[in-house]
């Protein structure tokens, strides 16, 4: 897996002219809709809960991106992502993010800095994609890479919709 930093230095690859703003939402998107589509995290930091939405702190502090590469897989996510959303100004995007599951229940249970829930980013844009809306979903392969890449895929998404039964169960 990778790190936010990576993912938001190819969103600055891809949009230019993208705000701090702006980006933080879009790795808020990147990061569910990748959870929705393929059951694991695009990246490994967590969001937080801050007073204008989600927020990868190693982002806003400005740190490097890593030296990871990222898979095409992980490309197509981030191209249909900023494609849906890249045109809305960070206030818009704020405003979403605002009345969206994920951050509401971390900020309102845990105030500025808690922790966005992964189960609730995949509860949030499952929902999403069942209803219709949100980007168009990309080619994915979950197949490509080495061996040792999609063991590892397939024991991410294992865990994960082992978790999502275990929600679904209760």
């Amino acid at each position: 897996m990778v790190r936010a930093t990576t993912v938001a230095a190819y969103v600055g690859h891809l949009k230019p002219d993208v705000g701090r703003v702006q980006l933080q939402k879009l790795l808020y998107f990147i990061q569910g809709w990748s959870l929705a589509w393929t059951g694991q995290r695009l990246f490994d930091d967590a969001l937080q809960a801050w007073d204008l939405g989600p927020v990868a702190p190693a982002v806003y502090r400005g740190e490097p991106a890593g030296d990871e590469l990222l898979s095409a897989d992980h490309r197509a996510i981030i191209e249909a992502v900023v494609k849906r959303y890249g045109q809305h100004s960070g206030a818009e995007l704020i405003q979403q993010t605002h009345e969206e599951q994920p951050w509401y229940d971390a900020f309102t249970s845990g105030g500025r800095n808690a922790p966005i829930s992964i189960t609730s980013l995949l509860q949030e844009f499952s929902r999403q994609a069942m209803a219709g809306s949100g980007p168009v979903k990309p080619e994915i392969s979950l197949n490509e890479g080495s061996e040792a890449e999609t063991r590892a895929l397939t024991d991410g998404i294992t865990a994960a919709w082992a978790e999502t039964l275990e929600i679904l169960a209760r």
